[in-house]
């Protein structure tokens, strides 16, 4: 899974990535000065991004790619009245379960694609996101963890320190006014072998180069968006532990993402 995941860049570096991924016929009906508005509204940049958050993703509908905010929790349209609405703490609407099925905000990319499963049928067909993100936390599965071994918090991003974006699925419905409330899930795979180590047992799916325009465009099959998920490789990514600060999702400054020295926590 993914618990928290980071957002630090300026609203130009965020149009960069954008411009460079996703070629002119998609990427025409994003507002460049739409994003740099949004990337870099004061307190704008995350640190410690947490479950029930809004937060910028990139999605088709009707041939065009729009950028907008979105809740990391995905409210599946079926759910109708099992949803039930309330405000934050930081003032946005979310939602509760008024009974079961218990609901997610990472999907599990087989079972997403797993046809007996009905809890996410047709948002790998239909609706693809694309989530703008330069790094992501995670900590060790307590399943996993030898005897005497610590769970402690470790930030992973790319080693070419630059944005890239998860893979993720998204959904509409109405809220208890009548409004849209727009929502997303990351898509998560095997890990690879950092991840194996913190240990752990899923990553959040990562797309780069050809791979972000294809899983984006509505015309990609599902088969075709299916063969673009993999494990970033190791070589690839880097990391290093950082301190419980970030438990709390009250702590949202620059020191969560500080390397963890020896006998610091």
């Amino acid at each position: 899974m993914c618990g928290r995941y980071t957002l630090t860049e300026s609203g130009a570096d965020l149009w960069e990535l954008i411009e460079g991924a996703l070629p002119k016929p998609l990427s025409n009906g994003i507002d460049a000065q739409q994003v740099k508005i949004v990337l870099d509204a004061p307190n704008r940049r995350k640190f410690n991004i947490v479950p029930t958050s809004y937060e910028p993703i990139l999605f088709s509908d009707k041939g065009h790619i729009h950028f907008q905010s979105a809740h990391w929790w995905l409210a599946p349209s079926w759910a109708g009245k099992q949803l039930r609405w309330r405000i934050s703490g930081s003032g946005d609407k979310t939602f509760s379960w008024n009974g079961p099925p218990k609901s997610h905000f990472n999907s599990r990319f087989d079972t997403v694609t797993n046809p007996g499963i009905s809890y996410w049928h047709g948002l790998l067909e239909n609706q693809r996101c694309l989530i703008p993100a330069n790094g992501f936390i995670e900590w060790a599965d307590e399943t996993l963890l030898k005897k005497g071994q610590e769970k402690i918090p470790k930030h992973f991003f790319l080693k070419e320190k630059k944005p890239f974006f998860f893979a993720g699925i998204f959904d509409k419905v109405e809220d208890d006014e009548g409004k849209p409330f727009l929502s997303f899930n990351i898509l998560t795979v095997e890990p690879n072998e950092m991840l194996r180590s913190l240990p752990h047992h899923r990553m959040p799916g990562i797309l780069t180069g050809n791979a972000v325009a294809k899983w984006i465009d509505s015309k990609s099959k599902v088969e075709d968006a299916a063969k673009l998920l993999r494990s970033t490789l190791d070589e690839d990514m880097d990391g290093f532990y950082i301190s419980r600060l970030v438990n709390s999702p009250r702590n949202e400054s620059s020191d969560v993402l500080e390397p963890l020295r020896q006998g610091n926590e």
